[in-house]
């Protein structure tokens, strides 16, 4: 026992000139068997990424702020990314433990998932594996190779399924098909119109496109960017005004219907354009046999073929992401005529006068489209 008190004596000697706490901390970590832990890393905060031509990986120390858009390469997710997951062309991998915020898109790849996705899934012309991964949202698959692999786990109760199949993909081209055939059909009947009763005035929008088409969608684009801020100062002129509250009734309605009609004027006249230019570059026989009828059928048909072509594609099922991709194309062509049609009323007054006089203004015949007193020649 004598031996004890001394040993302990030194024990606590020593203690006292090591520092007390650190050596029975040590002590104490020793008897218990526990292993000291390194601190977590920290995770890394980057914005939206946004990628194109190469693979993508968000690794399992990032957390990617915004969403993420990879185009022509594959994406994994190893970390967390709080908003929505888009890749074209390639596939994605969302890795056990990684967490997406948003929804995931997929457009001719595969997904394949074993982490949490919080919004739906939708894959055009791939697969859709889930491995024991989460999907809160709605799951949909599309295209040529329709199926779903894997197992859900029990936190993906809320699943729906929606896949479709070939009558599904026809129809909605079909449908996309007709709908463009009616606004042909549309605008055809009115440039006939416009060619039957205001033939002077289309023709000097016409030849203003054609003049200088730069300067007419510039002046269309400014106007684009007018139209809302007008739109609501005339609501409060009118609501502010005694007067002005009856006719707020008649405009509020009118004004949409109006800048509608004058971009399908605006389109015509590009249409008209369009024909005519066509007509010349096919030779002078051409130019001299076609009439502006003629001018506005063929532009028409050429500023809505790809719309028609969009759709015949997105009627195979194969080829829906193409269709997808010449619609948004076919599109943009279409806004981009209205508006250089639209600069080009607005500079020409609706066609009353030309800003550009290289030439002197006709009168016209509407049925043999020609000067009068002419041999009923085309413009």
């Amino acid at each position: 026992m004598h031996t004890d008190r001394i040993n302990f004596g030194a024990l606590a000697a020593v203690a006292a000139l090591l520092g007390g706490a650190p050596l029975l901390l040590a002590q104490d970590t020793l008897v218990a068997g526990a292993r000291a832990e390194a601190p977590a890393a920290e995770a890394r905060h980057v914005a939206d990424r946004v990628v194109v031509g190469r693979d993508v990986t968000v690794a399992a120390d990032e957390v990617v702020d915004g969403k993420v858009v990879v185009t022509g390469g594959d994406l994994t997710v190893r970390g967390r990314v709080l908003g929505n997951v888009t890749v074209v062309g390639g596939d994605l991998r969302v890795a056990p433990g990684a967490d997406v915020g948003g929804s995931v898109q997929v457009n001719g790849g595969d997904f394949e998932n074993a982490g949490r996705v919080n919004g739906d899934a939708r894959v055009l012309g791939g697969r859709l594996i889930n491995n024991r991964g989460q999907i809160l949202g709605e799951m949909r698959v599309e295209g040529g190779r329709e199926r779903v692999a894997g197992r859900h786990s029990a936190g993906s109760n809320h699943l729906r399924m929606s896949q479709r199949g070939f009558l599904g993909h026809f129809s909605d081209g079909l449908a996309g098909l007709l709908s463009t055939l009616a606004l042909g059909l549309l605008l055809a009947g009115m440039g006939a119109a416009a060619v039957f009763y205001a033939h002077p005035r289309l023709d000097r929008v016409s030849d203003s496109v054609r003049a200088d088409a730069i300067r007419a969608g510039a002046v269309g684009l400014a106007t684009n960017f007018l139209i809302l801020p007008a739109y609501v100062i005339g609501i409060v002129v009118l609501a502010l005004t005694i007067i002005g509250i009856p006719l707020l009734l008649v405009f509020v309605p009118l004004f949409p219907i109006l800048v509608l009609a004058a971009g399908a004027c605006g389109l015509v006249a590009v249409a008209h354009a369009l024909g005519e230019r066509t007509a010349e570059r096919r030779g002078s026989w051409e130019t001299q046999n076609r009439n502006s009828y003629a001018y506005v059928f063929t532009g028409v048909g050429m500023l809505l073929a790809p719309l028609v072509a969009a759709n015949l594609l997105k009627m195979t099922m194969f080829l829906g992401f193409a269709g997808d991709l010449l619609e948004f194309l076919g599109k943009m062509g279409l806004m981009l005529a209205a508006t250089v049609g639209m600069g080009a009323l607005l500079l020409t007054r609706a066609g009353q006068a030309g800003p550009w006089r290289w030439r002197r203004p006709r009168d016209y015949d509407p049925i043999f489209d020609g000067p009068v007193g002419g041999s009923g020649a085309g413009v």
